[in-house]
C-alpha cells in the first residue's frame, strides 16, 4: 500500500471473496445464524485493507464476488475452483448486505469478477450458444444489489459487469463467453439488438417483465493483446481498450428498452495492463510497455464515458512450473515478482507522455500527465532533443489546481523526428529521463 501511494494511486480496488470470509464455508449446510448481520462474518484481512487504504489518503472499492461457501453453491466441486458453480442469487444478496453493513465510509462498489470466465462462475454456455453464465449473473446482480440496498449503500457507485474482454475458446463449453455476447443475453437481446422473442428468449429466461437493472457504471478489463491499444480484436463480441463503442452500443439499446436504469451509463476501467517479455515470453517486448500503457491512457482520457483507468498489477505472480503453467499468471506488473523495478512500465505509468503526428510535419501534439500532483508540482518542463544530442527545455506547461493531466502542442523544424521527455521540478522521487518517440498514430 505504500508502494500504490507512492506511485499516485488515488482509488485501491479490493476483492472481497465470499468464500474467505464468511462461516463454515466447506459445509453444505448453511449456517443457522443471521446472514445479513456481519457479526457472523471474518472480516480481519479486509479490515485490514480498507484501514491501510484510507489511512494512505487514497479511496477504497470493494468488488463482492464468488467463490462461494459451499453450502450457497450448487456444485462444490466445479471444475475450476469450488463455490463457483451457480452460486445461491438470495445468499448473494445477504452477504451484499452484511458487508455493505460492515464498510458504511465504502463508496465504490462492483459485483463479481469476470462472470463471463469459468474461474468465477461455471457453467459459461448451454445448448446453442445460449450464456448460461450471463442468466445466472442476471440473478446475482439484482439481488446483490438489492443487498447493497438493504445495508445503507445504496446511494453510493454502483458497477455491474467487471467482464474479461474476450473468450480464450470460442467454441461450446468455452472457457469465456465474449463480453458483447454476454451483455446481449444478460439484456435479452438478439444480435440485431432487438428484444428476445420466442424460443430465443425462453432459452435465456427472457419471458415475462425485465427486472430493470440499476446500476451507475459498468465495470470492465478492457485488456488488449500483445501490440498495444490499436490491434484489431480477434472476434466480432470481443471488447478490448480500442473497441468500447461495442459495449456502448449493448448499454444504450439496453437503455432505450427499459433495461438499465442510466442513459449513457459511464464505463469504469477497473482492471488493465500489459503482461511483459520479459519475463513472460509470449507478450509485450518490455522497451514498448510504457508506450502501450501511456497510448492506452490517453485513450480513455478522451472517451468522455470512460470514468477511470487501472493499472493491473503493481507486482508480477511468479512464473509456474512446468512447460504448460509456467506462463499462466499475470506477468502485467510494474515490478517484476522479486520486487526489481521494471524500470520503463513503472517510469512511465508515474509520468506518462504521448507526442502525437499532426497534419505538419514541424507540429507535433503533446499529451501527458503527474500521476501524484502536488504544490511543488504544478510546472512541466517539455524537454526536446535531436538524435542522440542534449535534451533542452523547450516549453513549460502550467498545471491547473488539482489537475494531472495537461496538453499542448509543440512547433518546431522536423518536429515529428525528434524525441520528447517531460521533467517536473521539485517532485521528491520522480523519474527525470522518460523519453518519447513521436507516435506513429496521427492526434
Amino acid at each position: 500500500m505504500d508502494q500504490f501511494q507512492t506511485i499516485g494511486a488515488d482509488i485501491v480496488k479490493v476483492a472481497a471473496h465470499w468464500r474467505w470470509v464468511a462461516p463454515d464455508v466447506e459445509s453444505s449446510t448453511r449456517p443457522n445464524v443471521d446472514l445479513s448481520d456481519p457479526a457472523n462474518y471474518n472480516w480481519s484481512v479486509l479490515d485490514h485493507a480498507v484501514k491501510g487504504i484510507e489511512q494512505r489518503g487514497m479511496t477504497p472499492w470493494l468488488m463482492i464476488t464468488a467463490p462461494a461457501p459451499d453450502w450457497a453453491s450448487s456444485r462444490s466441486n466445479s471444475v475450476k475452483q469450488p463455490g463457483v458453480w451457480q452460486p445461491d442469487p438470495k445468499a448473494f444478496g445477504v452477504f451484499a448486505e452484511a458487508i455493505a453493513k460492515r464498510y458504511p465510509e465504502v463508496r465504490y462498489w462492483s459485483l463479481m469478477n469476470e462472470p463471463n470466465f469459468d474461474i468465477w462462475l461455471a457453467p459459461q454456455v448451454g445448448a446453442r450458444g445460449v450464456s448460461l453464465s450471463a442468466i445466472h449473473y442476471r440473478k446475482m446482480y439484482v439481488e446483490g444489489r438489492s443487498g447493497l440496498d438493504r445495508g445503507g449503500a445504496g446511494a453510493d457507485q454502483i458497477m455491474f459487469g467487471e467482464l474479461a474482454p474476450r473468450a480464450f475458446d470460442q467454441v461450446k463449453g468455452a472457457q469465456a463467453t465474449q463480453p458483447v455476447r454476454f451483455l446481449r443475453d444478460f439484456f435479452c437481446l438478439d444480435s440485431r439488438l432487438k428484444p428476445l422473442k420466442g424460443s430465443a428468449a425462453k432459452a435465456r429466461a427472457c419471458t415475462g417483465r425485465y427486472e430493470k437493472s440499476r446500476a451507475t457504471g459498468f465495470a470492465h478489463h478492457p485488456y488488449t493483446v500483445a501490440g498495444g491499444p490499436s490491434v484489431k480484436p480477434q472476434a466480432a463480441d470481443d471488447a478490448p481498450i480500442g473497441s468500447l463503442s461495442r459495449i456502448y452500443r449493448v448499454l444504450d439499446k439496453a437503455y432505450a428498452y427499459k433495461r438499465l436504469s442510466q442513459r449513457k451509463i459511464p464505463l469504469w476501467d477497473t482492471e488493465f495492463g500489459y503482461q511483459s517479455n520479459p519475463p513472460d515470453i509470449f507478450w509485450t517486448p518490455i522497451r514498448r510497455v510504457a508506450q502501450y500503457l501511456n497510448a492506452s491512457e490517453q485513450m480513455s482520457y478522451r472517451d468522455p464515458r470512460v470514468r477511470s483507468y487501472a493499472q493491473y498489477q503493481l507486482q508480477d505472480e511468479p512464473l509456474g512450473s512446468g512447460s504448460t503453467l509456467k506462463y499462466s499468471g499475470f506477468q502485467s506488473g510494474l515490478f517484476f515478482a522479486d520486487g526489481t523495478a521494471k524500470a520503463g512500465p513503472l517510469d512511465g505509468y508515474r509520468l506518462p507522455l504521448v507526442v502525437n503526428r499532426t497534419r505538419s510535419a514541424n507540429k507535433v501534439s503533446v499529451w501527458g500527465a503527474v500521476r501524484k500532483p502536488s504544490s511543488s508540482a504544478r510546472q512541466v518542463l517539455l524537454q526536446v532533443r535531436n538524435g542522440s544530442g542534449t535534451f533542452s527545455t523547450v516549453k513549460s506547461i502550467n498545471l491547473r489546481a488539482g489537475a494531472r493531466y495537461f496538453s499542448s502542442g509543440y512547433s518546431a523544424s522536423k518536429a515529428a523526428k525528434k524525441t520528447y521527455r517531460t521533467v517536473v521540478g521539485e517532485l521528491l522521487g520522480y523519474p527525470t529521463g522518460v523519453t518519447r518517440r513521436v507516435d506513429p498514430r496521427r492526434n
